[in-house]
């Protein structure tokens, strides 16, 4: 399965967004320069997060976009569904030989298709915009420190 360029970079755009949860609107300008995605492209993308009500948006020189739910409410299969639709598997084309269209069951195929969307999916609503914050957070501090000739071992306390 393949993820579109679209929901990648929504995701970015939303991790930029959650990290300044809770103190100030993120202007679309500040998430383009940081995430490298054009402007009008991102746009889009925060008007289709906004109806999907992930986003708000405010006006005027301290406007922005902000999360309407804190970080941890937000997981990343909320993000894939507001830019891609439903996870969905592709029944549409899968058939057997039976006629048996209707029952996944009937077709080992099918029934792989149907496991694979299932998985995909608890692991991206287990994927929080806080959980990635906070992954994106530890690699910031571990370039910090591997630019300020800080070797890693050094940097992480010591066990007995």
């Amino acid at each position: 399965m393949r993820l579109s360029q679209r929901a990648d970079y929504a995701a970015h755009a939303m991790v930029e967004i959650a990290r300044a949860y809770g103190e100030r609107p993120v202007h679309a300008t500040e998430i383009a320069q940081r995430q490298g995605i054009p402007e009008p492209y991102l746009e889009q993308l925060l008007l289709a997060l906004r109806r999907a009500a992930l986003v708000r948006s405010y006006r005027g020189p301290g406007g922005g976009y902000t999360l309407t739910r804190p970080p941890a409410a937000i997981s990343l299969a909320d993000i894939v569904a507001a830019l891609e639709g439903p996870f969905v598997p592709p029944e549409e084309g899968l058939h057997d030989a039976e006629g048996n269209d209707l029952d996944p069951l009937t077709c080992p195929i099918r029934d792989a298709w149907h496991l694979a969307t299932a998985t995909m999916r608890r692991i991206l609503e287990g994927m929080t915009l806080e959980v990635l914050v906070e992954r994106q957070r530890e690699i910031e501090r571990k370039r910090a420190d591997q630019a300020s000739g800080t070797p890693e071992s050094l940097a992480a306390p010591l066990s007995a």
